[in-house]
């Protein structure tokens, strides 16, 4: 997840201070690839069930390859054009395939020290998903 955010950050700095792009600009750049992320990283789920096990890392297996496409697309000092989308898009699907099984096994399969009661481990959650913004249902529906 930590690579994910070192790229976009260098990346954004790569589009606005290399090669000039504005802000806007650079940000809708990454607009595909985030529209991509959002929709495998919901929709994940529906894949076959024999399969979820194999989805984190074949996810971030194919970043592996999608980053390295889009610095083959950027190395020449152009812009990538629909070239550079494709790559982007494929490297946002496999990051979300890649980090939404993940996220969700790590939300799921917390295991407390203390003993269950009603407020033992979902205090803990609870607490992490109102600082995330996240809801334990959702992700572990």
């Amino acid at each position: 997840m930590i690579t994910y955010g070192g790229f976009l950050f260098s990346f954004a700095l790569h589009l606005q201070a290399g090669l000039g792009d504005s802000a806007l600009r650079a940000g809708l750049t990454f607009a595909p690839c985030a529209v991509v992320f959002g929709l495998c990283g919901h929709f994940w789920r529906r894949l076959p069930s024999g399969l979820h096990h194999l989805i984190a890392p074949l996810g971030c297996l194919v970043a592996v390859g999608g980053y390295a496409w889009v610095a083959l697309v950027l190395r020449s000092g152009g812009r990538g054009g629909p070239v550079l989308q494709l790559a982007l898009v494929v490297t946002g699907a496999a990051l979300a395939l890649g980090f939404s099984p993940l996220v969700t096994h790590a939300w799921c399969g917390c295991r407390c020290r203390r003993p269950r009661t009603p407020a033992g481990c979902s205090r803990r959650r609870s607490s992490s998903a109102r600082r995330s913004g996240w809801r334990r249902s959702a992700a572990c529906s």
